[in-house]
């Protein structure tokens, strides 16, 4: 393994000034769970592109750590109930970004037309009143 391959699979473990509560992510057990997020992030960022996501199992992260339920702040409350948080210090989430770059795992892309299905299966009113809720009230004709 070299260090640039370890490099560029530690990029999306790096905490953020917005990461006041540890790394992001989701527990996703289903595959409704799975749109669910897809449905989230993409209804969060407002747009239709591409949405990747890296199934990690959970005994594989908490081997590194301890894993905290928090509120997910997504514009899909039904999503932020499978929001978590990884409370960890960097050299933490460097070890864990590490071996999943020597165990060759890779994110997989949802590509627009599968972000498109995941929002199409959300309830209009389960998403926050407001810009979200209008924003996927003006795909439904598109969906």
């Amino acid at each position: 393994m070299t260090d640039e391959n370890l490099a560029a699979g530690r990029r999306d473990f790096v905490l953020g000034d917005a990461d006041t509560d540890g790394l992001s992510l989701f527990e996703a057990e289903a595959e409704e769970d799975r749109r669910l997020v897809v449905a989230a992030i993409a209804c969060n960022r407002m747009n239709l592109g591409a949405v990747d996501l890296l199934e990690i199992e959970d005994s594989e992260v908490r081997a590194f750590g301890q894993v905290a339920t928090t509120p997910g702040g997504y514009p899909i409350d039904v999503a932020n109930r499978l929001h978590r948080s990884l409370p960890w210090q960097q050299p933490a989430l460097n070890a864990l970004a590490d071996h999943l770059t020597e165990h060759g795992r890779r994110a997989t892309r949802h590509k627009k037309a599968d972000v498109k299905a995941a929002l199409a299966s959300v309830a209009l009113e389960g998403v926050d009143a407001g810009p979200h809720r209008e924003w996927v009230a003006s795909l439904r004709g598109t969906l």
